[in-house]
């Protein structure tokens, strides 16, 4: 009876540890993990923390099968994360988003999980594309091959570089939206074969600051967003190989600074929207937000002629 009983308590210790997926909480300071979630949270950080040690200290009590289903760093303190920071461990959904120093990510900061990770989140960081970064946060998103989702939304990036988006055939939304951007170089999106939505609103875009096959290769089933943005020139060479390619594009809509909100109007010249002119009802289709004053957009201009 006593061994059947010890037998027991063994088997039932052996099944809890092999459930746990969590390593005891000392090893992840000062981040957390909820065993609930399969989350790992580092968040309200305020002090100075090595994130690569902390990760490093924890995996070696993390079974190398588990995949947890989140990652958060939310709303601390870090200005970088280095090289070799989370090698071993293993998300479906990384969010980083709300560190307001956080100014760079290292290309290979992240290792297992890029075969894994699904949902990237980079939401409101100072994430920058200046000097040295200008090429970093997409040489990091090109590594996370499985990703179906990324958002840099409300960043400090100014521009997206030629072949910014390799081969990522599972991307389907990338919002680069509020951030700073005056300039998108050739086939920065060439990469995004089977993309949906792919945002880059609310920067500080003209006609001239995009290359005229920038977007050369994305889906036909994609949606452009280029609204708020001061693009007053729908510029054939560039606007025409787009709005033939992408399901829809948009422009104009309003622009928010610190003296307030604008509506961004487009040129209606008939030197510069001709070609518009020219197919109304197949552009009709494809293009939206192009007012040539508050009440008039290009298409009604056109049939005004």
């Amino acid at each position: 009876m006593l061994k059947s009983l010890l037998l027991y308590i063994a088997l039932l210790f052996i099944g809890s540890a092999v459930s746990q997926i969590c390593p005891p909480s000392n090893f992840l300071q000062p981040c957390s993990c909820s065993e609930e979630t399969k989350t790992i949270s580092c968040e309200w950080i305020e002090t100075p923390w090595d994130i690569k040690e902390t990760f490093d200290r924890a995996s070696r009590y993390i079974n190398e099968t588990t995949v947890f289903d989140v990652l958060k760093i939310h709303d601390t303190s870090i200005n970088t994360i280095p090289a070799d920071s989370i090698i071993s461990l293993k998300f479906l959904k990384v969010s980083i988003r709300g560190n307001t120093n956080l100014e760079s990510i290292s290309p290979t900061a992240f290792g297992a999980t890029l075969e894994y990770t699904t949902e990237l989140n980079l939401y409101s960081n100072r994430i920058n594309t200046e000097g040295s970064n200008e090429r970093t946060i997409y040489e990091l998103i090109n590594k996370f091959i499985k990703a179906t989702f990324v958002d840099l939304t409300l960043n400090e990036l100014s521009s997206v570089p030629a072949n910014a988006f390799g081969l990522l055939p599972n991307l389907k939304d990338i919002f680069l939206s509020y951030n700073r951007i005056t300039n998108i170089k050739s086939h920065a999106f060439s990469g995004l074969s089977n993309a949906g939505r792919i945002r880059v609103s609310s920067n500080k875009l003209r006609s001239i600051g995009i290359s005229i096959d920038a977007f050369e290769g994305v889906s036909s089933s994609a949606t452009v967003y280029l609204h708020g943005n001061p693009i007053r020139e729908l510029e054939e060479g560039m606007f025409r190989p787009l709005l033939d390619r992408a399901n829809m594009t948009t422009v104009g809509g309003s622009s928010c600074g610190p003296t307030g909100c604008k509506v961004e109007l487009v040129s209606c010249d008939r030197l510069i929207v001709g070609w518009i002119c020219e197919n109304v009802e197949f552009y009709k289709g494809r293009l939206s937000g192009a007012m040539c004053t508050d009440d008039q957009d290009v298409f009604e201009y056109c049939v005004s002629l």
